[in-house]
């Protein structure tokens, strides 16, 4: 099966593994350590414990298999005779004699000679000795008895039981616990997913409501989780988002009122200032040059408040967008003969011709109006207005051909009251963007910058693509 990692995310999770890997890798580790040390030490205990009892049984029978050839002898058997007689009492081990620098054994295949010398040497100077050996390729435990009849009459007796089935054993209960020590480790993997899972879980949660906050969502709330621990983050975070929603909604409120208690004042200065430059034919020229300025200056308060208001309905959530499926075309094509922009370049870069897409006419204005009057401010004006459609898409690129917008600036723009430093000398309040943007998300679209292929600015309005039921 094809994997669904690009190498290079491959690369990134490897060099930075999640959260949840790193609880599985250590709960794995952990798990395969205790595993092994239990199972090494238990091991360890069992094989000493098993080997002791085998080597103390085999050295009784052995013994006891010595003392009856040595009585079989004093009766004045022959050290053979007396060797067979015994052999059937001990049927799993074999045994020999050595008499008169003779060597007898109770049973063929026993080669003597396979008994290492210095053991031997040993039982011949009176030193009982047992111990294991190899015996060819036969495990056994080998006892060395030295015999002595009449104090006159030296013989030396070895006896050795084979232990295939102690190796057999312990073989078995070392693939035991290998196997344990296996599906140990793989349990504490299963352990450190589920542990990670546990608390991840919340983060998640933290993780989903601090975008839909970014996104404009204050009243977002994260369950409670039983664990102590983390229900303090929780609750923490809970009480962050319920702090935050009043304090914006106590700041909107704010602006909305002073927006408010600003436009009653205003409007009476619109009026007398209008009411001025209807009687600019009976002032001196320099009064009647003072009207201009003061008349330009109220329109520009008048903006930047009417930008404020809308800003506040914004941030207080009392915006509630008309939305209509409308040919994007067509409606491109009515704003552009109506802001007179005739030397604007039309193109349509989309297969239908007609692109359908959700909009409210009155923010989308606004936004065209925007972007318009921004371009012929500081950059000549709109130079290509471009159409294209994707899938679930239709974007409307506005390409100039002035000094564009720097990359370190891009990220910015949009907010309240930034503008580029080439603009500060420009008329202003750094909103229209902001407004505009606003325009765009409500519309479930979205306002970005780049560089128009004339080497100046591209801004961008992305709309719901919609489908014509007319």
């Amino acid at each position: 099966m094809a994997s669904n990692l690009s190498p290079r995310k491959r690369i990134q999770f490897f060099k930075k593994p999640t959260l949840r890997a790193k609880a599985i890798l250590t709960g794995l580790l952990i798990a395969f350590a205790i595993s092994l040390i239990t199972s090494l030490f238990t091991y360890q205990i069992a094989k000493r414990y098993l080997t002791s009892q085998r080597v103390n049984i085999a050295t009784s029978q052995i013994s006891i298999a010595s003392r009856l050839v040595a009585r079989s002898m004093i009766d004045g058997n022959s050290p053979l005779e007396s060797l067979l007689s015994t052999s059937g009492s001990f049927p799993n081990s074999q045994t020999a004699i050595r008499a008169n620098g003779e060597w007898f054994i109770s049973k063929a295949g026993f080669d003597i000679n396979l008994l290492p010398l210095s053991m031997v040497d040993l039982v011949a100077s009176g030193t009982p000795v047992r111990t294991q050996i190899l015996l060819g390729a036969t495990p056994v435990i080998a006892v060395g008895i030295p015999i002595s009849i009449n104090d006159s009459s030296n013989f030396v007796f070895f006896g050795t039981i084979e232990i295939i089935e102690l190796q057999r054993t312990l073989n078995l209960l070392q693939n035991i616990f290998i196997v344990g020590s296996i599906f140990s480790t793989i349990g504490g993997a299963f352990i450190g997913l589920w542990l990670s899972r546990r608390v991840s879980e919340p983060l998640k949660q933290v993780s989903s409501a601090a975008e839909r906050i970014a996104l404009g969502d204050f009243s977002i709330q994260i369950d409670i989780p039983t664990e102590p621990d983390l229900s303090i983050i929780a609750k923490s975070f809970n009480f962050m988002t319920k702090s935050l929603q009043t304090r914006i909604a106590r700041e909107a409120r704010f602006g909305a009122v002073v927006s408010h208690e600003l436009r009653s004042p205003l409007t009476a200065i619109r009026g007398a200032t209008d009411l001025l430059d209807g009687m600019q034919s009976e002032l001196p020229p320099r009064a009647g040059f003072s009207v201009n300025i003061l008349r330009e200056r109220v329109i520009s308060f008048e903006k930047i408040l009417n930008d404020l208001i809308e800003i506040s309905r914004y941030e207080s959530g009392t915006v509630h967008p008309n939305l209509e499926s409308l040919p994007v075309q067509k409606m491109i094509e009515a704003l552009c003969k109506r802001s007179s922009e005739l030397h604007l370049v039309f193109v349509d870069q989309t297969e239908s011709g007609s692109s359908f897409a959700q909009v409210d006419t009155k923010r989308f204005q606004q936004i065209f109006e925007n972007l318009v009057s921004n371009a012929r401010a500081y950059a000549d004006g709109i130079s290509t207005i471009r159409i294209e459609e994707s899938t679930n898409e239709v974007l409307i690129h506005f390409d100039d051909s002035g000094i564009g917008v720097p990359d370190d600036t891009q990220a910015t723009i949009f907010e309240p009251f930034v503008r580029g430093v080439h603009h500060s000398a420009k008329p202003g309040s750094g909103l229209g963007l902001t407004i505009s943007t606003e325009h765009a998300h409500i519309m479930g679209g979205n306002l970005t910058v780049s560089t128009s292929p004339e080497g100046g600015a591209r801004f961008t309005v992305s709309l719901k693509r919609t489908v014509d039921f007319s």
